[in-house]
């Protein structure tokens, strides 16, 4: 009876070891297939991190259209080209693109990246238009008794800029104190 116990014992023992040696099998099998997945993954973000999606690579010598090419796309492309010459015009801009990106563009699609740009480099018109009021009040605050008078025209029920006249009062003393009371009339016809 004792040698039964033993056996069984020993049997107890082994049968122990076996189930914690298949539960590490099984965890490190688990953990392999994950560290595998992991691994997969891990090198599908490398391939994606890797590969810059603006450089043109591929051996194409023929031109693409330009239907991908969005407004936002172009006007990024095209800041430092506007940045660099403002006067430019959207056709020759839309030549160089196209030469610099081997790309087909649509006239308009340039002229509103352009125009976008522009936006983006000075602001709207509206902006401008605004900007004009506050600098009224700046010249006319760190330059008491100078004279800034901006003529709007409302047309349609919008207010639209017509001229603008500005005198500094430094200017304007500078101008009375150094000039002579000397007016001179030569060749004129006076009616």
């Amino acid at each position: 009876m004792e040698s039964v116990c033993k056996e069984a014992a020993w049997w107890q023992h082994i049968y122990g070891f076996i189930s914690i040696l298949l539960l590490y099998i099984l965890v490190k099998g688990l953990f392999l297939c994950f560290a595998l997945d992991l691994i997969r993954f891990w090198l599908f973000l490398q391939v994606v991190k890797l590969s810059n999606l603006d450089v043109h690579t591929c051996c194409s010598s023929t031109t693409v259209k330009g239907r991908e090419a969005t407004i936002n796309w172009l006007s990024r492309r095209s800041k430092d080209i506007v940045k660099e010459d403002p006067s430019l015009s959207a056709k020759k801009l839309q030549k160089r693109l196209q030469k610099q990106y081997n790309v087909d563009l649509s006239y308009w699609k340039v002229w509103s990246a352009k125009k976008s740009t522009m936006n983006d480099l000075h602001g709207t018109w509206e902006e401008g238009f605004t900007m004009l009021w506050r600098f009224k009040a700046a010249l006319e605050e760190s330059c008491p008794g100078s004279i800034v008078e901006i003529d709007c025209k409302k047309i349609d029920g919008k207010m639209h800029f017509s001229r603008m006249f500005v005198c500094i009062r430094a200017c304007a003393d500078g101008f009375l104190a150094g000039c002579r009371p000397y007016l001179g009339v030569d060749s004129t016809h006076l009616t």
